[in-house]
């Protein structure tokens, strides 16, 4: 936490995106505050996986729930900036033998707005050679 928090004060980054936080609910919100930034989660177990998103105070977003899915851990908000299109940013992260992933993301993709930027990142666990 040390180095996000190095991170965010120098970068001054919209969002911060982490990916295989290794949460559950036994860790609160503000064991992982770090100063001007909500954060938003999807936590699987202390044993691995989960992701979650710093996002700047001054900055106006919402959490896309309609884009999440049962057992997935993706996690999207919509970044709202004055005069520009909203922008889509999304946390993925994938577990090495989930078979299901990519049905699962492509029925994601069809749900994102086409007059949106849009950005996912993550960990996709894919081999594309």
């Amino acid at each position: 936490m040390s180095e996000l928090k190095f991170i965010a004060m120098k970068s001054k980054a919209a969002i911060i995106s982490v990916t295989e936080t290794w949460l559950d609910s036994s860790v609160c919100d503000s064991e992982i505050h770090i100063p001007n930034y909500s954060v938003i989660r999807r936590d699987r177990n202390r044993n691995g996986g989960g992701v979650y998103m710093f996002e700047r105070d001054d900055l106006a977003f919402y959490k896309r729930s309609d884009l999440l899915r049962d057992g997935e851990e993706f996690l999207f908000l919509e970044l709202l900036l004055p005069r520009n299109k909203p922008i889509i940013v999304g946390t993925i992260y994938r577990p090495p033998k989930h078979s299901s992933f990519l049905d699962s993301f492509e029925s994601i993709l069809t749900y994102l707005r086409s007059d949106c930027e849009t950005l996912i990142l993550g960990d996709f666990n894919i081999c594309f050679l």
